[in-house]
């Protein structure tokens, strides 16, 4: 899901062409690339599920976390950066997506004679994901 995502953003936000020699200096060209996620992402069905899947999980977990982001203290030493970023925030947690439950994490593994090893399969992958992040030096995927 995560390498899914990665490929969506890119492909959604891609630099596709040099600028002219004249152009300003924060000249931007930043335009969709159909083509691009096509063929990373859209044409393979079992990536767009995990794409699916990696959103409602974040849904989730933003949902499960909202009490303690909205106690959190978003200082960036800028005064009307940090009432920017708070309402940022707040409008992210009150959106309707958050506040509907999206899946019951509970059920799960519900049924399943091995729910031991799929935890901790799991923990490994939450684990590797984490050293994974911890080496990326580009802060695009890093932020994700």
């Amino acid at each position: 899901g995560l390498h899914v995502s990665i490929s969506a953003q890119i492909s959604a936000n891609f630099y596709p062409r040099p600028m002219p020699p004249d152009s300003p200096p924060d000249a931007f060209a930043w335009d969709p690339n159909l083509e691009m996620f096509m063929r990373t992402v859209g044409n393979w069905p079992d990536r767009v599920d995990n794409l699916y899947f990696l959103y409602m999980f974040v849904l989730r977990a933003l949902s499960k976390a909202k009490p303690t982001l909205q106690l959190l203290d978003y200082s960036t030493g800028d005064v009307s950066e940090d009432a920017l970023t708070k309402a940022e925030v707040d409008r992210l947690l009150d959106a309707r997506l958050v506040c509907t439950e999206t899946f019951n994490e509970t059920l799960m593994f519900q049924g399943s004679s091995n729910k031991a090893e799929i935890l901790s399969q799991m923990r490994s992958k939450f684990f590797n994901i984490s050293l994974l992040m911890d080496c990326l030096s580009c802060e695009k995927c890093r932020l994700w």
